[in-house]
């Protein structure tokens, strides 16, 4: 999906003088939260109102996050994920990109997550486990 590895990146960045560089190279690989949701529609072959129908969000709010207008919460985003539907490694690639924390394994809750993703669950299914084992729901 990306032409440079972060790796790659981050030599780049520490071996630039002005950030503003930085900010100049063609092509350097920073992305917004709203044009990896735009790649993650066209990869999946979705539309954004199939993903926040699938996501359980308000169709008003679900656009905004996704026109960049809205910053969405960790569990806004962990929602989209189930909606689009996107994979374990995928969903930490969106959680990185959003700045917000990753899955943990020792954590519960997000060892719950990251089980109904590896699974292909729904988002109806994944609050169900949940449900199951006392922890809150994502919707």
């Amino acid at each position: 999906m990306y032409s440079k590895t972060t790796g790659d990146l981050l030599k780049t960045l520490l071996r630039t003088d002005e950030y503003s560089q930085f900010q100049e190279l063609k092509d350097n690989g920073v992305v917004s939260l709203a044009d990896h949701f735009d790649a993650l529609l066209d990869q999946k072959e979705t539309s954004k109102a199939e993903v926040i129908y699938r996501a359980r969000l308000d169709t008003v709010y679900g656009y905004q996050i996704f026109n960049g207008t809205r910053k969405p919460s960790r569990d806004k985003l962990l929602q989209l994920a189930f909606g689009f539907p996107l994979t374990y490694k995928e969903t930490l690639t969106l959680l990185r990109i959003a700045g917000v924390g990753s899955l943990y394994v020792r954590r519960i809750r997000d060892s719950i997550i990251i089980f109904a993703l590896n699974k292909g669950f729904s988002l109806e299914q994944l609050n169900e486990l949940l449900e199951q084992e006392g922890e809150a729901y994502l919707a």
